[in-house]
C-alpha cells in the first residue's frame, strides 16, 4: 500500500486562493511492479489527530508515525509560516491492521521545539529529523529518538550537539551505512546544491563533523527523496526559494539526480547523474 495524509485544499484560486488544513488518511494498493492500482481511498483510515500540513509520515513495519507539522485555514497570503500559522511538535503513532488499514493515532513523544517543513528518515531503530522551521525562522538542527520494540520512543526527539551546515527547509536526507546525508534544500534566500555528510554513533548523535560532498548538478529544494541500497534519488523540485510552492515554471525542476554513496568506508558520495524529463 502507499499512504499520504492531511496537506491543504485552495478555494478560489489564482486570483484570492484559501487555504483550507486538511486531516484526513488516504490509502492506495500497489500492484507487484509498484504501480498504483486502485484509487486513493480514505475508507478504514484513522483520520490524523489535527488538521496538519508540512509535516512527516514515516511507515516502519506495521507501525506508522506523524512529525510535527502547521495548520492554517484562510487567506493563502496570510498562512505564510509564522503568521496566522500554528505549528505542533507532538509526535504520534498507529497501528496497521492485518488490511493496512490505519487504526487509532496515540501521541508517544514530541520534537524538541514545534516544528514544520522537516525532513525524516527512520533507519535501524532511530528516526532522524533535520531542518525545517519553527518560531519564525529555519533550522539548523538534527534531532533523532530511539524507538522501542513495541514502536514508541524511548524519550523524546534530543537534538545533535552539531549543528548541521544550513539553516534549511525541506532538504534531501538518507542514513546510509552508519552517515548522514543531507542534499540541497532551500530558504527565504536560495534553493542549493551542495551536498555534506557526517558519521552517526550507535546513539543516534553524529560522531564527528559534517564534511562537504561533491554538489549536487542542479540547486534544488522542496524535492522529493528517497534511498534505495547505496543510492539516493532525488526527484523534482525547485530551483529558487519559497515556503509555499515554486514560482514560475522555468523554475519548476522535472529532472532526477542519483547519488551514489562510497561504501570502502568513507561514506563519500560519488558519481552523480541527472535525468531528464520525468513528470513534474
Amino acid at each position: 500500500f502507499i499512504y499520504f495524509s492531511g496537506g491543504v485544499t485552495t478555494v478560489g484560486c489564482p486570483i484570492s486562493c484559501t487555504f483550507n488544513g486538511q486531516s484526513a488518511v488516504y490509502r492506495a494498493s500497489l500492484g507487484a511492479n509498484g504501480n498504483v492500482t486502485s484509487v486513493f481511498s480514505s475508507v478504514n483510515q484513522t483520520s490524523l489527530p489535527t488538521a496538519l500540513f508540512n509535516h512527516n509520515m514515516l511507515v516502519n513495519n506495521n507501525k506508522v508515525y506523524i512529525l510535527g507539522g502547521a495548520n492554517c485555514s484562510g487567506i493563502a497570503s496570510l498562512c505564510t509560516p509564522g503568521t496566522n500559522n500554528t505549528q505542533y511538535a507532538d509526535v504520534y503513532m498507529s497501528t496497521l491492521d492485518a488490511s493496512g488499514n490505519i487504526g487509532v493515532w496515540s501521541r508517544i513523544g514530541g520534537l524538541t521545539t514545534a516544528n514544520s517543513a522537516m525532513s525524516a528518515v527512520l533507519y535501524g531503530g532511530i528516526i532522524y529529523a533535520v531542518g525545517g522551521y519553527s518560531n519564525g525562522s529555519n533550522r539548523n538542527v538534527m534531532q533523532y529518538a530511539k524507538l522501542q520494540s513495541d514502536g514508541t520512543l524511548v524519550s523524546d526527539f534530543v537534538a545533535d550537539s552539531r549543528s548541521i551546515p544550513r539553516d534549511t527547509i525541506l532538504i534531501g536526507m538518507a542514513v546510509i551505512k552508519g552517515f548522514i546525508y543531507l542534499l540541497g534544500g532551500s530558504d527565504q534566500s536560495a534553493a542549493y546544491s551542495s551536498v555534506y555528510f557526517a558519521p552517526l554513533s550507535t546513539s543516534g548523535a553524529t560522531s564527528g563533523a559534517y564534511i562537504s560532498g561533491p554538489n549536487l548538478l542542479t540547486p534544488r529544494g522542496l524535492a522529493g527523496f528517497a534511498q534505495y541500497g547505496d543510492s539516493i534519488y532525488l526527484a523534482g523540485g525547485c530551483a529558487t526559494a519559497d515556503f509555499g510552492g515554486c514560482p514560475g515554471t522555468t523554475n519548476q525542476l522535472n529532472t532526477t539526480e542519483t547519488i551514489q554513496i562510497n561504501t570502502v568506508g568513507t561514506g563519500r558520495p560519488t558519481a552523480l547523474s541527472t535525468t531528464t524529463g520525468e513528470p513534474s
